[in-house]
């Protein structure tokens, strides 16, 4: 069976951001969720230093080798088109 290809829209209201208005609007340290979830590992360990209970776990990602992945990845495709292919 052969579907169409999936096909991905920006939304209006977020910009692809995920969250709405009032969410983006908090910050820590400059920085909304959208932001802080969009880091590296190691942009991560350094911007939560002084946060152990996040900083730690983040350290052992770091050390384990996932320094440059996204350490809060979005998932990119639907389940329905991981299934298909």
């Amino acid at each position: 069976m052969h579907f169409l290809p999936p096909v991905y829209v920006t939304c209006e209201a977020c910009n692809g951001r995920r969250y709405n208005r009032e969410t983006l609007e908090i910050t820590y340290k400059g920085l909304n969720i959208a932001d802080v979830l969009d880091m590296t590992v190691d942009e991560a360990v350094t911007f939560f230093r002084a946060v152990p209970l996040i900083y730690e776990p983040l350290l052992t990602l770091a050390e384990v080798g996932s320094a440059t992945l996204a350490w809060a990845s979005r998932p990119r495709r639907s389940a329905a088109a991981k299934r298909s292919g």
